[in-house]
């Protein structure tokens, strides 16, 4: 079973942005998974293509909020640099070894993107 799944009521309406959200569910799943394998597992290489996915998908997020000049782009855009901050001090809190990837950092990152999809995103949806 999946640690997270996709269901129609996250859709934003928006095919492009559903489809990464998608993704990074599936990339959240497969961290888990290999968590679930190997706890002692170094984790830098999969939070690296995360949280570079997850910049992609910001920046995807952040054209449609020019092209549509949505009112709200401001403090989502702050939401996205917040996450990224959050991101990037694990990264370096592993680097230092100051951090042992656990199930924690999983469910930060399942919360923080449910919450952020459906409360967040969901605002930009009927807009756009």
């Amino acid at each position: 079973m999946a640690f997270m799944s996709w269901d129609n009521n996250m859709s934003v309406n928006v095919r492009e942005i559903d489809l990464q959200h998608q993704k990074l569910i599936g990339m959240i799943n497969d961290f888990y998974e290999q968590i679930e394998k190997d706890p002692k597992k170094s984790f830098r290489t999969l939070i690296d293509s995360l949280v570079k996915y997850a910049q992609y998908h910001f920046a995807t997020e952040e054209k449609y909020f020019a092209q549509y000049v949505y009112p709200g782009a401001g403090p989502h855009k702050e939401m996205h640099k917040k996450f990224t901050d959050k991101v990037c001090d694990i990264q370096k809190r592993l680097d230092r070894r100051e951090l042992v990837v656990s199930f924690e950092i999983t469910s930060f990152l399942k919360d923080w993107l449910i919450s952020h999809i459906q409360e967040t995103d969901k605002a930009y949806s009927k807009f756009f």
